[in-house]
């Protein structure tokens, strides 16, 4: 598994790859208790200023129905 580091990381890739065997416990449990409960702690909550639209604005609409593949029974 190759590890890569982002800005918004808040912990840097090798740092929480060294770790990693304790924090498994952790994210599983902060994972199931989400589930659970269906409510993220607002501690985990992040307010990024994501724009989507930036993505969409970059795929190629001019043949849009190649993306699309057939279903058969």
């Amino acid at each position: 598994m190759k590890f890569t580091t982002c800005h918004l990381d808040p912990v840097p890739s090798p740092l929480t790859k060294a770790h990693l065997p304790s924090l498994i416990p952790l994210i599983t449990n902060i994972i199931n208790t989400s589930l659970t409960t269906g409510s993220v702690p607002s501690s985990l909550k992040l307010d990024l200023d994501l724009d989507p639209s930036a993505a969409f604005d970059t795929i190629d609409h001019s043949n849009h129905l190649q993306s699309f593949f057939g279903i058969t029974g």
